[in-house]
């Protein structure tokens, strides 16, 4: 299920982590983020070194805005940067930035994500991020070619409208939004 982060994405150590891992990444992806929470939190228990698993606890945490509840979990898996692949690095920029309202931060974190797993939901959120620090052009170079319909593609129609939007397209924005229709 996660093929097109192999050589990507680190793999927790234990297969029972690797499951909830899984399962969390499917309910995060369907906006489920209470049930993905319980399966992240559930994998980090399995697997304390997987650092993923925490970090996307993190991002579930945020998505029920209990940052209270993701500090420390960012915290704790900063500690161990210095041994992360540069997935893990990245997505640490990601969540950190996000958690500490470093929007650019964030938005760098999710470039280089989107640069290193050629996935459409990471150049969906690169092209999101980007609409946040006020790169409309950019949020249209990394969301326009990918499929809407793709798996974990949620904002694809919304942050293609909007970006339009901001560039003053107004003509481009109404045919994108009669397509999405």
């Amino acid at each position: 299920q996660l093929k097109d982060w192999t050589g990507v994405m680190p793999m927790p150590s234990s297969y029972e982590a690797y499951k909830e891992f899984l399962e969390g990444f499917k309910s995060f992806n369907n906006y489920d983020n209470n049930q993905a929470l319980d399966h992240f939190l559930r994998a980090a228990a399995f697997d304390p070194d997987y650092s993923q698993s925490k970090l996307w606890a993190a991002m579930a945490f945020m998505n029920l805005t209990q940052y209270a509840n993701a500090e420390p979990l960012v915290r704790e898996v900063e500690k161990s940067r210095e041994k992360f692949i540069p997935y893990d690095r990245y997505t640490l920029d990601l969540v950190k930035g996000w958690l500490h309202g470093d929007f650019l931060g964030a938005y760098r974190g999710q470039v280089q994500i989107a640069q290193l797993a050629l996935v459409p939901a990471e150049q969906c959120g690169a092209g999101m991020w980007a609409l946040l620090v006020n790169r409309p052009q950019e949020a249209i170079d990394f969301i326009k070619p990918i499929d809407p319909d793709a798996p974990g593609v949620y904002a694809y129609w919304r942050s293609l409208t909007s970006a339009h939007h901001m560039l003053g397209n107004y003509k481009q924005e109404l045919k994108v939004a009669r397509k999405e229709r």
